[in-house]
């Protein structure tokens, strides 16, 4: 599609700027997660031994889907509506865009999913119930087909796409002018901004909330009452407590990485607002913080590893 208007775009609109700062975050962040894998593998404390294997599941995951992101696909996105196009170097050797799409999603999904899992593996190790027997015969088998429900629930939103060429014209039509290299890309739009489509992301955030409440609570009071009836000690639910804040705090931050790029492009989509510039710094602020919560992460764990020698 070609454009006669002569489109108001700065620097900060640019794809180089969106492509050169997530190229920075992630020569910075490379070290970083390296520093985590040599932590998770032999650094772990004895004490954390049970959780190590999903503490790297987690690991993994969170990796793959920041590199995902800021250096295999690289997502212009051109809220408020639900497109954009990839930058990445995929691109580069002309990878299609729904792969790169349904590839973020399902690091996404996986990410999501392993956060479930280890507040089920602290909920299998600590808490004691009379079914535990049954729950360790198919915790496994439920893990693995948690990981595929999820990702079949949020790839249903990639693969169950509109035809392209309708939707893009009817993009074009709602924004303002744009540069010609946006014209000239190839954008994906993954939905209209009301369609029932969504309820698929819906559905899958509603699930792994409710499990992740679920086995917080029951933690909780799994520790709350032997403390109370004095079978446990005081320095062994001073190690459970912790366990559990450190982690609380961690999940939180990560889940505010997702909820501010994510609420900004929710506003927009309410005042119908399209302001690249503000896009691309969204993302950029949803990177940077994503790296600081795993940075912070791995410096309190050496130093709890330190206080432990």
């Amino acid at each position: 599609m070609n454009s006669t208007c002569n489109p108001d775009v700065g620097y900060f609109d640019s794809p180089k700027f969106l492509s050169l700062v997530l190229h920075i975050n992630t020569i910075i962040s490379t070290p970083i997660y390296l520093f985590g894998f040599y932590c998770i593998i032999w650094k772990t404390p004895v004490i954390m031994k049970s959780a190590k294997l999903y503490l790297l599941n987690l690991h993994i995951w969170i990796v793959s889907f920041d590199y995902s992101i800021s250096i295999l696909a690289i997502p212009l996105l051109l809220a408020p509506h639900y497109a954009g196009y990839p930058l990445g170097v995929l691109s580069w050797f002309d990878v299609s865009v729904l792969f790169q799409t349904a590839m973020v999603f399902f690091f996404i999904a996986n990410m999501v999913a392993s956060i479930v899992v280890i507040f089920e593996s602290r909920f299998y190790t600590v808490c004691e119930f009379s079914w535990k027997p049954y729950w360790k015969r198919w915790r496994k088998t439920g893990v693995i087909f948690y990981h595929v429900v999820q990702s079949c629930v949020i790839l249903a939103l990639v693969f169950f796409a509109f035809d392209q060429e309708t939707v893009k014209r009817n993009l074009f039509a709602q924004l303002p002018c744009l540069p010609q290299y946006i014209y000239d890309a190839n954008i994906f739009v993954l939905c209209d901004k009301e369609t029932y489509r969504m309820l698929f992301l819906l559905i899958a955030i509603i699930l792994a909330s409710v499990m992740v409440v679920s086995f917080a609570i029951l933690l909780v009071w799994n520790i709350l009452v032997p403390v109370r009836s004095r079978i446990m000690s005081q320095n062994t639910f001073q190690l459970q407590k912790s366990f559990l804040i450190a982690l609380g705090v961690q999940i939180v931050v990560l889940l505010c990485t997702i909820v501010i790029p994510v609420a900004y492009a929710e506003i927009s989509i309410v005042f119908n607002y399209y302001n690249q510039s503000f896009t691309n710094f969204a993302v950029c602020l949803f990177r940077s913080i994503f790296f600081r919560q795993v940075s912070d992460k791995f410096g309190n764990f050496g130093r709890c590893k330190t206080d432990l020698d």
